[in-house]
């Protein structure tokens, strides 16, 4: 909604591990209406390549950054090394989005394969699409976990799931462990604050999913020692 008379709002949509929030951040000079597409890893819903993040601003000058570094000073779009005058380097700011940039440069590398993955996301996947897909994978794994003892949550974001150990259980760290020692086909999945986080993704096949399935009756059972 609008804000009120005197409050300050700035609302930050932030897309990563399939989950979006879009709440007002207090106390953080952001721009409104800033959509940050974050990848730092394999297993991100818009198919980033490692290391990559853009964000789009809402048209607004004036912002402040929160990173202040050469990169994101004026005349620092023009040359490989800022100039040094006479009272130093410049301290005035790039016009526009700009600014708002992280320090260091750009991997040639990197932006060429972000917007080959923006554009199969967009104009060939979609994100309705995709979040249909992994909402069936989490579902099944969800329902097969608490079938064995696990604690789900009611709800869930279509393409992440937390089991919780239930009782009787060894520690979720514990689990994982195991499940990287099966043989002859290791599951790797991680452990957040004592949760197994399972997060499939477009490139799981139902095989995997039975080996996830497998590997989690093995490792629960109680005479195993893996």
């Amino acid at each position: 909604g609008a804000p009120r008379a005197g409050e300050d709002r700035r609302l930050l949509c932030r897309v990563q591990r399939a989950q979006v929030a879009a709440r007002p951040v207090r106390g953080v000079p952001l721009l409104r209406g800033a959509l940050v597409l974050a990848g730092f890893g394999r297993r991100r819903g818009l198919l980033p390549p490692l290391a990559s993040c853009r964000t789009l601003f809402s048209s607004r000058r004036g912002a402040r950054p929160l990173d202040h570094h050469d990169r994101n000073r004026e005349g620092a779009q023009h040359v490989e090394c800022l100039p040094m005058g006479p009272r130093g380097y410049p301290t005035a700011f790039q016009p526009g989005a700009r600014r708002l940039e992280g320090g260091g440069r750009p991997s040639y590398i990197v932006m060429p394969m972000l917007v080959a993955a923006l554009r199969l996301v967009a104009q060939q996947l979609t994100t309705r699409r995709i979040a249909a897909r992994l909402g069936e994978m989490t579902s099944l794994v969800a329902a097969q976990a608490a079938a064995l003892g696990f604690e789900v949550p009611p709800r869930h974001a279509p393409g992440i799931v937390g089991l919780r150990t239930g009782a009787g259980m060894p520690p979720a760290a514990e689990l994982v462990r195991r499940l990287a020692a099966l043989k002859p086909r290791p599951v790797l999945v991680s452990e957040r604050l004592g949760v197994i986080r399972v997060s499939p993704h477009l490139y799981n096949t139902p095989d995997d999913l039975r080996c996830l399935l497998d590997g989690l009756r093995e490792v629960v059972r109680p005479a195993s020692r893996l």
